[in-house]
């Protein structure tokens, strides 16, 4: 039974008008914001659901999340708060209302032009780059989070994101849906990576392009037990091969020669621009989740004694309206040879404003910095920080530790580095580093990690 009703007036300023979606986890419901006279929709945990604290955390981990993020493409989070019932608290946010119809409803009616299936795969690469430039990965990018409203393309459900390089598993269990899910996702132990985002948008679009996604699962189960087989070519005519090659990178089973989410938006702009694409224009309609859909879908995995799970930090998601940071977009333009992409957030970044038509490039540079400098600086920072004088010294050690592998055992660095990482996560989560030297710290740790 829902906690909320419609005429419900909650933090004595959103007036519920009526449920507009229901998902497997949460409904959303279309209010007004009785302050600033708005639309806004508010989205509520199941109540049946709330005293899981995986998925309470979810909820809150996910206003966090889009907080941090101002994009045009990324639908927005206005508030956060828990409503009181017989059997405890819901938590709810208050968001941007956005009128539109999912890409899973607009799918309904099959293959799209391949025009318009790379204009909506521009916008969401345009978000994802914001998001993965601030260290946020979506995790679940599927038709059904994707609006298409009459001013763009909209992001929704940042519940399950998490930071950039922490484990991709939340309390040992696999969470987001499996049909859209990297192979790598598959395995255990790996990483999050927002070359994992790439490869879900790469699903995305060969169901835009195909009429079908490459390969569909039930849930996690049969995806854990299908071994991964390549990709079929996309077969069907009037597909511009190079869009279709492009796709087929964002598809590559290794995570490092998918091109990165800034590269792939530019690319896939430059296409709509060749093929006289109009910008993302929508038939509006009710802002809601799609029915057909598959849910999201968290599956048990199995007991691993020797390793610890854990879940980072969202607080440490920092920064704000900026530039987004593109990977040099030359490389992913429709060449005649299938693009390669380079590890994500690897090669020379451009910059580029930003709209709801995708990226628009100018050149910008930065020096890579080798190993000993990306050290000294992380020592610098360290230094600055204010820690006490215990956690100083255990960073400091980890630092030491990492050069001495660079001298002796190089291929061993890596591993100190994800310690000194995993280091610096436990700090800030113990209110030992404030927010903007832990983003400081992480930033500098990955560079290191990509120049091992």
């Amino acid at each position: 039974m829902s906690a909320f009703s419609p005429g419900q007036r909650i933090h004595d300023r959103f007036t519920l008008r009526e449920l507009i979606g229901r998902g497997g986890m949460s409904e959303v419901w279309r209010a007004t914001d009785g302050v600033l006279g708005r639309p806004v929709a508010v989205k509520a945990l199941d109540s049946s659901l709330a005293a899981d604290p995986t998925l309470w955390q979810a909820t809150l981990r996910e206003a966090r999340a889009i907080a941090r993020i101002a994009h045009p493409n990324v639908a927005q989070v206005h508030d956060y708060g828990e409503v009181p019932t017989p059997s405890g608290h819901v938590p709810y946010l208050v968001m941007e209302y956005v009128e539109g119809v999912t890409l899973a409803e607009r799918l309904r009616s099959g293959p799209l032009p391949p025009a318009e299936a790379a204009t909506i795969a521009a916008q969401v690469a345009a978000g994802l780059a914001e998001a993965h430039r601030l260290g946020v990965v979506h995790r679940d990018v599927k038709p059904g989070n994707i609006m298409l409203t009459p001013a763009g393309v909209k992001i929704l459900d940042f519940g399950i994101a998490t930071l950039a390089h922490g484990p991709d598993s939340d309390g040992g269990r696999l969470i987001g849906t499996p049909t859209y899910a990297a192979p790598e996702r598959m395995q255990r132990g790996g990483a999050t990576t927002p070359a994992g985002d790439v490869y879900s948008l790469g699903v995305v679009l060969y169901e835009m392009l195909a009429g079908r996604p490459p390969r569909a699962y039930a849930d996690w189960q049969q995806a854990l037990a299908t071994p991964t087989a390549d990709v079929a070519p996309i077969d069907r005519p009037g597909v511009p091969p190079k869009l279709a090659a492009l796709t087929m990178a964002c598809l590559s089973a290794d995570p490092n020669r998918r091109p990165a989410a800034s590269a792939l938006a530019g690319s896939l702009s430059a296409s709509t621009t060749a093929a006289g694409a109009i910008p993302g224009t929508y038939a509006a309609g009710v802002a809601r989740p799609a029915p057909a859909s598959p849910p999201t879908m968290v599956a048990a995995l199995p007991p691993e004694p020797a390793r610890r799970s854990r879940l980072l930090p969202a607080f440490l998601i920092t920064g704000g309206a900026l530039a987004i940071l593109l990977a040099i977009m030359l490389i992913y333009s429709f060449s005649d040879r299938s693009p390669k992409g380079p590890p994500q957030g690897a090669g020379t970044p451009t910059t580029a404003t930003t709209s709801a038509g995708g990226p628009s490039p100018s050149p910008s540079t930065e020096e890579s910095k080798a190993p000993g400098d990306l050290l000294d600086e992380i020592a610098a920072v360290v230094e600055s920080a204010g820690l006490p004088n215990n956690r100083a010294r255990d960073l400091n050690r980890r630092i030491d530790d990492i050069r001495e592998k660079l001298d002796e055992e190089p291929e061993e660095a890596g591993g100190k580095v994800d310690d000194l990482r995993k280091k610096v996560t436990d700090f800030a989560e113990d209110g030992q580093l404030d927010t903007a030297t832990a983003e400081r710290l992480i930033t500098l740790i990955d560079q290191l990690a990509n120049s091992l």
